[in-house]
């Protein structure tokens, strides 16, 4: 008996909120279309390139070079990876470059690149202060003429990783490499 009375209520409730939601003025989307339609613009529109990629909630990739996206996705539910490729580098630049975010609990399961390099390969880890905290680089040969290297820090509980290769440097330059390469994710970070 007292479903019988509640759903006249509740039907005519419905029908009311229905009735509230529709809108009496014209859409304003309509009215857009119609005037592309009349006025034959010759502009195209064109899309703008890309210069940030969310990494997590409190931080951002923020690009000062044009770049390419090779590659996007997401890294164990609560992190990004993004690879890019940077459009007209210098020589002794970096050409490309994945930066990852995941939450400190799957650091131990990261999908490193190059993480199956064999432990005989020359490597070199440094520190450098970042946030009040350090963060760390790693230098590994990959062959005579390529270089890995891997920058981490943490940041509000996520763990930040950019990794690239480059050509190998002479000896005298290759132990300013590493400090050329916390500059740059430093300088390409946008942290809240």
């Amino acid at each position: 008996m007292k479903l019988l009375i509640r759903l006249p209520i509740f039907a005519v409730s419905f029908l009311f909120f229905l009735a509230m939601c529709k809108s009496s003025q014209p859409s304003e989307i309509s009215e857009t279309n119609d005037l592309k339609e009349n006025h034959n613009d010759s502009r195209q529109l064109t899309a703008k390139p890309i210069t940030k990629l969310r990494l997590t909630y409190d931080s951002v990739w923020f690009s000062k070079r044009e770049f390419l996206l090779l590659e996007s996705g997401s890294l164990h539910e609560s992190g990004n990876f993004y690879k890019i490729e940077y459009k007209d580098p210098k020589a002794g630049e970096i050409v490309w470059i994945k930066i990852s975010s995941t939450n400190q609990d799957n650091q131990r399961s990261f999908p490193y690149l190059n993480s199956d390099l064999p432990s005989t390969n020359t490597t070199k880890v440094s520190y450098f202060s970042w946030q009040g905290r350090k963060a760390t680089i790693l230098i590994r040969d990959i062959s005579p003429a390529k270089v890995y290297l891997r920058w981490e820090g943490i940041y509000k509980g996520y763990l930040i990783v950019a990794e690239t290769e480059m050509n190998q440097l002479a000896a005298d330059e290759k132990n300013g490499i590493g400090d050329y390469f916390h500059q740059h994710v430093s300088n390409y970070l946008e942290l809240f």
